[in-house]
């Protein structure tokens, strides 16, 4: 049971981690993301923000697995329309109090949101509900 949990949960990561590069890649909205939180600042390399993403992806596959695991009546659209409203409207008093663009938080909230439908799905389905 662990061993499959497991794989679930490292499949789940590496689904968020392929949307996270691809969504922050110069082909979608790397650029746009980075002159709005950098503002003209160099980004310094660290490993840092790779392993708070890992670790938070790790946490949220969790939970949403035992969601699954753990309960009959809703399905992986519903979960994530629920998870995506919670995302959504958290993120935005932050946002707006920093003085950040509102762009950003389209920007920030659409790959969290397509994060959550992804993984939802694919939880669900390694469910095999």
């Amino acid at each position: 049971m662990a061993t499959e949990l497991w794989a679930r949960l490292v499949s789940y990561l590496v689904v968020d981690q392929i949307i996270g590069a691809f969504w922050y890649s110069p082909l979608l909205f790397g650029n746009q993301w980075c002159d709005m939180v950098l503002r003209g600042k160099e980004p310094k390399p660290s490993f840092k923000p790779f392993f708070i993403s890992w670790t938070c992806a790790l946490c949220l596959g969790y939970v949403i697995d035992q969601w699954f695991l753990h309960q009959n009546q809703f399905d992986a659209y519903q979960t994530a329309i629920v998870l995506a409203m919670l995302v959504a409207s958290f993120d935005a008093p932050h946002v707006a109090f920093q003085g950040y663009p509102f762009a950003l938080y389209l920007i920030t909230v659409g790959h969290k949101v397509t994060q959550i439908f992804s993984g939802c799905f694919l939880l669900q389905y390694l469910h095999g509900k």
